[in-house]
């Protein structure tokens, strides 16, 4: 992300110095902190999922982007199973529990 930003100071250097543009180089990491901190209490590692719709769906890149750069699972509705309360994935080892589930809307919805 950083090669993006020099590349972006070097195309539009106007831009750069008529605004404050705040780097997002950290923006995953922080998003998956502050995801963990949502798992329910008592979980020390929780697992993390993004939900997108489908691979047809117009945000799908956004959705595959962000699970890959926060380091989490991609999961559609179809990969996610409740049993005993709680919600579990479909893995190729078997269910794994799933603790926290991003979901983005549209703004339509």
């Amino acid at each position: 992300m950083l090669e993006n930003r020099k590349m972006m100071m070097r195309l539009f250097p106007e831009l750069f110095s008529k605004h404050v543009v705040a780097p997002v180089e950290h923006y995953p990491d922080m998003l998956l902190d502050n995801l963990r901190l949502c798992a329910p209490q008592g979980v020390d590692n929780p697992t993390v999922v993004v939900l997108a719709p489908g691979s047809f769906n117009s945000a799908y890149f956004e959705h595959a982007f962000l699970a890959q750069q926060t380091g989490v699972e991609l999961v559609e509705g179809r990969d996610l199973f409740v049993r005993d309360e709680s919600v579990f994935m479909r893995t190729t080892q078997g269910p794994k529990r799933v603790d926290v589930i991003y979901r983005r809307l549209d703004d339509d919805l």
